[in-house]
């Protein structure tokens, strides 16, 4: 009994699991040849593409607009309609949480915190951050940084079947992430 039910768990875990495993390889493999691109807009729709099409989620990539002291949506792609024009100014309490912390944000980590803490202007600052996510219909907030600087960050939206984020997903958008950020550092400096 007990092996026959490891077997089959393991089985379907497998199938379960397969299409997860191969979009992961596919981002990790994106994130290698990143650097080479020297224009940020062509780095940013490279990245928002790759994303969308190999994962199925919606994807938007902030970076930082030093002249406009904020971080300016560079490149979008969404199974319904576009956004616009956004910038996030470094005062905006989420641009705040990924400078102070330089961690993932995810949605449902912040409405759990939302709900437990007791502290008043805590709770200001998480339910506007939960409220900047849902306008901008992201679950996910990948930030890239180099050296303690935030250049950018790729904010991610439902997963297909409203299936959660993994740790492995995690770990694959966060090496992606800070592919980015070396990319975003590269042309800049290529820019300027």
């Amino acid at each position: 009994g007990p092996f026959l039910y490891r077997y089959i768990s393991k089985r379907a875990e497998e199938v379960v699991l397969k299409d997860q495993r191969l979009y992961q390889r596919a981002l990790l493999e994106i994130s290698r040849g990143m650097t080479l691109i020297k224009e940020l807009g062509g780095l940013s729709r490279l990245v928002v593409d790759q994303v969308f099409n190999t994962v199925k989620v919606d994807a938007l990539f902030f970076v930082l607009n030093k002249e406009k002291d904020g971080y300016e949506l560079k490149a979008q792609k969404r199974k319904e309609g576009s956004l616009g024009d956004i910038l996030l100014e470094k005062e905006n309490p989420l641009v705040q949480e990924l400078l102070l912390h330089h961690q993932p944000l995810l949605l449902e980590e912040i409405e759990a915190c939302l709900r437990d803490t007791k502290e008043e202007k805590e709770k200001a600052s998480l339910k506007t951050i939960q409220l900047e996510m849902r306008k901008l219909r992201v679950f996910v907030i990948m930030p890239s940084s180099m050296e303690n600087t935030l250049l950018g960050f790729l904010a991610l939206g439902q997963k297909e079947k409203g299936q959660p984020y993994t740790e492995d997903d995690l770990n694959v958008f966060q090496v992606l992430a800070n592919q980015s950020a070396l990319a975003i550092e590269n042309a800049i400096f290529y820019e300027e």
